[in-house]
């Protein structure tokens, strides 16, 4: 079932659950499972998820289920936050293969379902690949004639097949004859010979990344005292290697490639100026990066044939990463277990090449690893092993496990990485958790403290954890308390509570609870704490004012410890000569409320006086009193406020307010201005009588001299004691002269206004009242002179046939000759019915015949359309119906009604104007061999296509995916690709139409076809055929992605046949003697049957922008390019074979990026600088060029190594 159908089978099952929920009924049980996990393939060490999703997802809970058990969540598998999907952090080989289902359950009908399963791979590789001898069973029974049977020995998942294996002999992947590859991979040698005397090599190719065998297999009966170890060395940056052939006697030849089946290099002190070669010896004065390679010392004797490799390697290693760790390791964050419980951590590091060690940053050698606590070295554990484990030990080196965790597992761990190049330590602390121990002295009695005492209270732990795991905290009456509260801090990490000085506020129940990692709170026992407060008065004013005959209140109000009692007393002066005073109780109907508030009933000035409220603690016996004057008064009311007033600038402004009250209140005034914003006035800020603006006791506000900042909105407001009175505001407006003489005279004018309004609307009455008439008038006389010429008509047909009559007003020329193209237009379109010759002196261009359109409307002003927006191959539809206009426009109008099409166009028409200009340049017509008639039967009706979304920018216009009706033989709609001229810089028009003239002239089943064109129109279109599967490199990137395991893989024979269609194409192009300028796999089209055609997308301002380079306004794939493109602007035939040959490398190659070491502009200054092409800066930049794979047939090398840098 392929993926497609696989797709449309999930959606018509959710559909069909869809209406089996609404036929049912929506219950609460009535859900379905819509998404639910895939078999999928990990990486180990990579994160992974799977998918599961309920509909509807209302009050739905998910669990998981790996191997018929459920999952505990935790760092490692956790859901994602949809609480649905699983994710899986760093996915283990021993923990996390198996088959998972999803169970989604109803929290509240307690109704479940389970989903499909799917089953997770792991795939790994460990880092060492060996050759075996599997016959004979010893080296010293090796003799000529002999069999000899070697494995390429290596671990991995899924298990390695012949697939994986590449044999090498002295480096080349051409084996000697008598060797044959079996079907399990092993090399089978059926009869020794001198030609299989040298170093045998093998490379795995596993998903997982790559790893060839350090040591060679030496196969040389002459000299068995070889030591295969003593050829394969490791050496620091910057130290000396030397190398030194095996055999004394001899003359020696020295050669270099950088990997097993590279080209062989002949070494010369000339082009490798850190190497010396003296006879059988190379020495490499600074080992650095250019010095990882294979060296291959060849006896110069042909009959002796002595052939020797050496592998040398940069020795590197690297810093530890946060993300080598599961869970991540951070500097001050220790790693957390609860007590009698299991935990560890895993150490995850790929130490396979995908490209190289150096290119991967992979430690080399393969590093020695090792745990360690407390200076002791953590025991390793065989997971194969029938022994129990120790409680603390390691696994593959990788997994430290701690079992039932103890206390003095407590302590820092370190992990130590080790190879020739150092040593990498890196450190982490392990924390152990566990429920805290209190005491029971807490005591359940209430402690009495009095007001600014201090107080400690002690949360009583016996036993807790450490701090870094374990925190105390207090709360009081059941609120946390802040850590740095007023008067209360932590001491000892919050195991006791410091009150510093005590305040009534401080009264209540304090209870502290420790929060440790993995466990909830625990709380310890409460303890009361009560504050004898200090008897005081609260918030009391000394004068209050109450309005007469209005009930008012008089506050007095206490705090302190226990129950207060409050009194109230009225003070009379008894003997004002001595001064002696009398206490009064208060009489009914005034009341004291029992929150000491005294009440007077309608007051009245006999009622003013000075009263005394006392104070009683009941607990202490403590009295305190206090005195406050009473004044009953009237509250102020203003009577009168200036009104609104407009001034003029350097008058006077007077502004009047009249209050009154009892006592007398004070009138003060606010002045609100934009630019001073709210200024008070009152009558003691008048510094002066000189002061500009001046408030009098009276209330009236004098300002002279009004500036225009005067302008603004006043307020008054009068007060006495405590009562406030504000009026409304008084707008001030402050005009210049010349305005305030305006503002006056126009009352005069407003009725001679009014006249002329009236006399314009009563014109304008008469006048339509006219046209009216005169339509009537003309209607009817229209009408008469209609009737009268029927009745002509009917007077000629009785006179007989008038046709030779009307014929030389219609068709014929008086003085003879053809017909006027200007009068007569009788064309047709290209799918519209055949039109008689008419009399049209106005020109109606039909729409498939551009060359006639351009004939009458060659410097007209055509409708234009802005640039649209497009995006990635991946097909974007934001701007379908921006764009859905431009290209669905409708056919030529006349040229009257074309102005309502201007506003959707572009401003620039020259584009369109070099256009016709280009076709109708020559008698022929056309660009190229294409004539007007093949632009006539290419012409495609613009309103036919259907825009389905953007493919790309290029480099004169935007490409678009469309659909077109009836433009393919047999087919009602075809999917196209449509190319848009929308610059009208005359290097775009010209490459506009040399891509049409090339498309247009190549018939072959290996290039894209030119379906039609619209021209008529700007911009002008190509329209292209299109391949569903797009194009080639979109096609092999999503090949490489192995996330979908439903995509294959390519064999080799498919990528040849690729190839193959790709060379019978271009000969095609360079046989019409055209060149594509742009091949490469961006630029192919795969069709479902995984054949090839060649097109010319040039997407080179959106997706495939990295892969150009710009310089000024050109545009070029330098990549691509060979270097006489590049410098001299020569294209040829033989500039695209190299392009053919950099397009085969990408198909062999994965789509990587042709010299991905080297930016575009140090591309150009290499091959700037640089005069010949085999320097060595242009031989290091076309390195990664060189590295061919090993399946590319040889055939197939052969053109690619034509290059020059071969």
């Amino acid at each position: 079932m392929t993926m497609f159908q696989r797709k449309e089978k999930d959606l018509l099952l959710e559909i069909v659950c869809c209406i089996s929920v609404l036929v049912l009924g929506v219950t609460s049980d009535g859900f379905y499972i819509k998404k639910y996990p895939f078999n999928k393939e990990v990486e180990e060490g990579s994160s992974v998820s799977l998918d599961c999703l309920a509909v509807p997802s209302n009050n739905i809970v998910y669990k998981w289920n790996h191997n018929d058990k459920i999952i505990k969540f935790d760092n490692h598998r956790f859901l994602g936050h949809d609480n649905s999907t699983l994710y899986i952090d760093h996915a283990d080989r021993n923990i996390d293969p198996g088959v998972y289902f999803c169970i989604a359950l109803n929290s509240s009908s307690k109704f479940a379902r389970k989903s499909k399963s799917g089953k997770l791979e792991v795939t790994w590789m460990e880092p060492k690949v060996e050759i075996l001898m599997l016959q004979p069973a010893r080296k010293e029974d090796l003799k000529l004639t002999g069999i000899v049977l070697l494995k390429c020995h290596g671990i991995a998942s899924p298990k390695i097949t012949k697939d994986n294996i590449n044999w090498f002999f002295n480096g080349n992947s051409e084996l000697p004859s008598g060797t044959r590859i079996q079907t399990d991979g092993t090399l089978l040698i059926e009869s020794i010979s001198k030609n299989h005397f040298g170093f045998f090599h093998c490379l795995i190719l596993h998903t997982t990344g790559k790893m060839d065998s350090l040591i060679p297999f030496i196969l040389d009966l002459n000299d068995k005292t070889l030591n295969p170890a003593n050829f394969s060395m490791y050496e620091k940056e910057g130290k000396t290697v030397t190398l030194k052939c095996p055999w004394k006697n001899g003359s020696f030849v020295w050669s270099k490639f950088l990997r097993l089946g590279d080209p062989l290099t002949l070494m010369g002190s000339e082009s490798f100026p850190n190497i010396e070669i003296k006879g059988s010896t190379l020495t490499i004065s600074q080992m650095d990066a250019s010095g990882d390679a294979y060296y291959l010392c060849q006896d110069a004797d042909k009959i002796k044939a002595r052939v020797a490799v050496f592998r040398v390697s940069l020795a590197k290693m690297y810093d530890f990463k946060r993300d080598y760790f599961s869970p991540a390791l951070d500097e001050n964050t220790p790693l957390v277990i609860k007590k009698g419980e299991n935990g560890g951590i895993n150490f995850y590091i790929d130490l396979t090449s995908s490209n190289s060690f150096l290119f991967d940053k992979i430690p080399n050698p393969i590093p020695e690893i090792e745990w360690s606590f407390q200076d002791k070295e953590i025991p390793k554990y065989d997971v194969n092993s029938q022994t129990s484990p120790p409680r603390v030990h390691v696994i593959r080196n990788r997994h430290l496990v701690i079992l039932r965790a103890e206390e003095n597992d407590r302590g820092t761990y370190i992990i130590k990485m080790h190879n020739k190049a150092g040593t990498r330590f890196k450190q982490f602390r392990v924390e152990i958790t566990f429920p805290p121990e209190f005491s029971d002295r807490v005591d359940s009695q209430p402690q009495l403290l009095n007001e600014d005492d201090s107080l400690k209270l002690d949360c009583h732990i016996i036993k807790i954890a450490s701090d870094e795991t374990t925190k105390v905290y207090w709360k009081k009456d059941g609120t946390p308390i802040a850590q740095y509260m007023e008067s209360l801090s932590y001491e000892n990490n919050g195991k006791i509570l410091k009150i510093e000085r005590a305040k009534s506020e401080h009264t209540g129940e304090y209870q502290c609870f420790v929060k440790s990692i993995g466990y909830s709170e625990f709380f310890n026992r409460p303890q009361k704490i009560i504050i004898k407060a200090k008897l005081q008065f609260v918030g009391i004013n000394s004068d209050v004012f109450l309005e007469i005959n209005k009930d008012g209140n008089i506050h007095c109000k206490t705090k302190g410890y226990g129950k207060i009692h409050t009194k109230w007393f009225k003070i009379f002066n008894s003997d004002s000569i001595n001064s002696k005073t009398t206490l009064n109780s208060i009489d009914s109907p005034n009341e004291i409320l029992n929150d000491g508030t005294l009440v007077l009933k309608s007051v009245q000035k006999e009622n003013s006086g000075n009263y005394l409220c006392e104070a009683k603690s009941m607990s202490t016996n403590e009295i305190i009193n206090k005195t406050i004057k009473l004044v009953v008064g009237e509250k102020p009311k203003i009577l009168k406020v200036s009104e609104n007033k407009t001034v003029q600038e350097g008058t006077t402004l007077v502004l009047d307010c009249v209050a009154i009250g009892d006592p007398s209140p004070t009138i003060s005034w606010f002045m609100d201005n934009p630019v001073h914003g709210k200024i008070l006035i009152t009558f003691e800020s008048n510094k002066s009588d000189n002061e500009r603006r001046k408030l009098y006791k009276n209330g009236t506000l004098i300002i002279k001299n009004v500036a225009l900042t005067d302008e603004a909105k006043y307020s008054c407001f009068a007060t006495n004691n405590q009562l406030l009175s504000v009026d409304g505001n008084v707008q001030v407006k402050v005009l210049t002269p010349e305005e305030y003489s305006k503002q006056k005279l126009g009352a005069q004018f407003n009725r001679g206004m009014v006249k002329t309004i009236i006399i314009v609307v009563s014109c304008a009455i008469s006048y339509l009242i006219l046209i009216i008439g005169l339509t009537v008038f003309c209607s009817f006389r229209m009408l008469r002179h209609r009737r009268n010429r029927n009745l002509t008509a009917e007077n000629l047909d009785k006179l007989g046939d008038n046709t030779q009559l009307m014929k030389p007003i219609v068709g014929t020329n008086p003085n003879g000759g053809c017909n006027s193209k200007e009068k007569i237009l009788s064309k047709t379109t290209r799918s519209g019915p055949q039109n008689s010759a008419t009399v049209n002196y106005l020109p109606q261009v039909p729409y498939s015949s551009p060359q006639n359109y351009y004939m009458h409307y060659n410097s007209s002003s055509l409708p234009q359309v802005g640039p649209t927006y497009l995006s990635n191959p991946l097909i974007d539809t934001n701007h379908i119906s921006e764009f859905q206009q431009l290209i669905s426009a409708p056919p030529p109008t006349p040229l009257e009604s074309r102005s309502n099409f201007s506003g959707n166009m572009s401003s620039t028409n020259s584009a369109s104007m070099y256009t016709r200009s280009h076709f109708s340049s020559s008698t022929n017509g056309g660009v190229g061999g294409m004539g007007m008639s093949s632009m006539e039967r290419l012409t495609y009706p613009r309103h036919e296509l259907q825009t389905e979304g953007m493919l790309g920018k290029g480099e004169f216009g935007d490409v678009l995916l469309a659909r077109a009706r009836n433009i393919q033989d047999g087919e009602s709609q075809s999917l196209v690709v449509v190319k848009s001229l929308m610059h009208n810089e005359p290097n775009h028009c010209h490459e506009f139409h040399r891509q049409l003239d090339l498309l247009a002239r190549t018939e072959c089943d290996y290039v894209t076809k030119l379906l039609g064109i619209c021209i008529e129109l700007e911009p002008c279109l190509l329209i292209l055929e299109y391949c569903e599967w797009g194009d080639l490199k979109q096609f092999l990137r999503c090949l490489q992605d192995r996330s979908n395991p439903n995509l294959p893989y390519l064999t080799k024979g498919q990528k040849m046949t690729m190839c193959a269609q790709i060379a019978k194409g271009m000969e095609n192009i360079s046989y019409i003697r055209c060149v594509h300028k742009d091949l490469a796999a961006r630029n192919i089209l795969v069709t479902p049957q995984l054949n090839i055609k060649i097109s010319h997308l040039g997407l080179c301002r959106d997706i495939y922008q990295s892969e150009y380079y710009q310089d000024g306004e050109n545009i070029f794939p330098i990549r691509w390019m060979p270097p006489e493109a590049v410098l001299q602007n020569k294209y040829s035939p033989q500039s695209d074979v190299w392009s053919f040959a950099v397009t085969c490398w990408e198909i062999f190659g994965s789509t990587a990026l042709p010299m991905s070491k080297y930016r575009n502009e140090e591309i150009l200054d290499i091959l700037t600088s640089c005069s010949s092409l085999t320097h060595t800066k242009v031989q290091t930049m076309y390195s990664n060029l060189e590295q061919i794979p090993p399946e590319c047939s040889h055939t197939l090398l052969s053109i690619i190594k034509k290059m020059p840098f071969y």
